[in-house]
């Protein structure tokens, strides 16, 4: 006795009946077994009539080959060496406790994925891949590891999203690679992997709220090379940052000492050039700083209590202006910048009436003693050479946002 029929699968070029039995195991009337929502849990039952249904997806598509093929067959350049294409479009793959979209018999043909959904996680596997594969606009909600595995043809992923980690350790890419308008939401590890061909990571994560995570400084460099090596300097350049970020964590400040304090004064003081606002503020927050404090008699400190005030008041302000800088290295906090800025100017002009701003452009002038002739004490001189350090590491962050060094 046949089932009864509930209704029609409303995705595109799809139709399939949607029988009793059917409904009862996905709830859902508008999407058949193919096509609906399956994340929630592993479900044997569902599996089992999910395999069933696409094994019969792929049935129809072959035979559709074979009918193609012996149209041409009279064709002396033809050859039955040539894959064959399954394409599938809207799937969600179940959670199946096995690599499901690479079961041996789809290995022979070329495979097209367009808006599916995988929830199974691709665990480290050796893979040897001979025919192409296409993975547009799809959605991995688990890790994909892809370790250990060659690629011999062309393999792209544009516009899909990895929900977890994307792992690519001794993998090899014969053919090109796409990554365009991919979104990472979590890091990606690109490690010991050999590009033959072409790669394209342009417009990582556009769509996405975040920047690029990335697993060690091996993934940001091979990512930074693909851009250099078709001259898109400018994105380059992020990934030289993240490079470097990555780098600053591999130094131990005990054995690295001066390494260290080098990378650490580079990442505070531009993030590693890319954020040209960073040194401006640094400039800003410095020479008020200084212009507040050079005029302010230390000898006095023990007969006056407005000056106890005054450097206390100075202090409380530079510590939150300097918390204020710190957290937009890391988060790009831009109305912190603003925030920052108006409460360290409010107080400067309250204690120093400078409202023409005299004593900071002296201030943040690094000649500005040397041309007037006078003495240098040795804390100034450490003064000057900080802003002529971040009026340079200015100069470089916007060359580095426009232009290669």
């Amino acid at each position: 006795m046949s089932e009864k029929k509930i209704n029609k699968c409303k995705i595109e070029d799809c139709g399939r009946d949607i029988d009793e039995k059917e409904y009862l195991l996905t709830k859902d009337e508008n999407r058949c077994i193919l096509h609906c929502n399956k994340s929630d849990s592993f479900s044997i039952e569902i599996n089992s009539l999910f395999i069933d249904e696409l094994n019969k997806l792929m049935d129809y598509q072959i035979r559709d080959n074979i009918d193609q093929q012996k149209e041409i067959e009279q064709d002396e350049t033809f050859t039955f060496n040539v894959p064959w294409g399954l394409d599938f479009y809207n799937i969600h793959f179940p959670i199946m406790k096995i690599a499901l979209f690479f079961f041996d018999n789809m290995r022979k043909y070329d495979l097209y994925f367009e808006n599916c959904v995988f929830c199974e996680e691709q665990k480290k596997v050796m893979y040897d891949f001979k025919n192409r594969i296409n993975f547009i606009n799809c959605i991995f909600k688990e890790n994909v590891d892809f370790s250990n595995s060659t690629f011999s043809k062309n393999i792209s992923f544009e516009k899909s999203t990895f929900e977890k980690k994307l792992i690519l350790e001794e993998t090899t890419f014969d053919g090109n690679v796409n990554f365009k308008e991919v979104i990472f939401k979590e890091k990606v590890k690109i490690d010991s992997t050999y590009f033959n061909g072409n790669s394209n990571f342009i417009y990582l994560n556009k769509n996405y709220k975040k920047e690029v995570l990335v697993e060690n400084r091996e993934t940001a460099r091979i990512i930074k090379d693909s851009f250099e090596q078709q001259n898109n300097i400018i994105e380059a350049n992020k990934f030289y940052a993240l490079e470097m970020k990555e780098r600053e964590k591999e130094l131990n400040w005990k054995k690295d000492f001066f390494d260290w304090i080098v990378f650490k004064a580079h990442g505070l003081a531009s993030n590693h050039s890319q954020n040209w606002l960073l040194p401006i503020f640094w400039i800003i927050f410095l020479g008020l700083l200084n212009s507040y404090f050079q005029p302010l008699d230390f000898y006095t400190m023990n007969h006056s209590d407005i000056l106890y005030k005054e450097i206390f008041i100075g202090l409380l302000i530079s510590l939150t202006t300097f918390v204020f800088l710190l957290s937009l290295i890391e988060h790009k906090i831009y109305y912190n910048y603003i925030s920052s800025f108006f409460i360290i100017l409010l107080v400067y002009l309250i204690f120093t009436n400078d409202i023409y701003f005299s004593d900071f452009a002296n201030s943040v002038n690094p000649f500005s003693i040397m041309t007037k002739g006078e003495e240098l004490s040795f804390g100034t001189l450490i003064y000057k050479i900080i802003i002529a350090y971040l009026i340079y590491q200015l100069i470089i962050s916007i060359r580095q946002n426009t232009r290669r060094k």
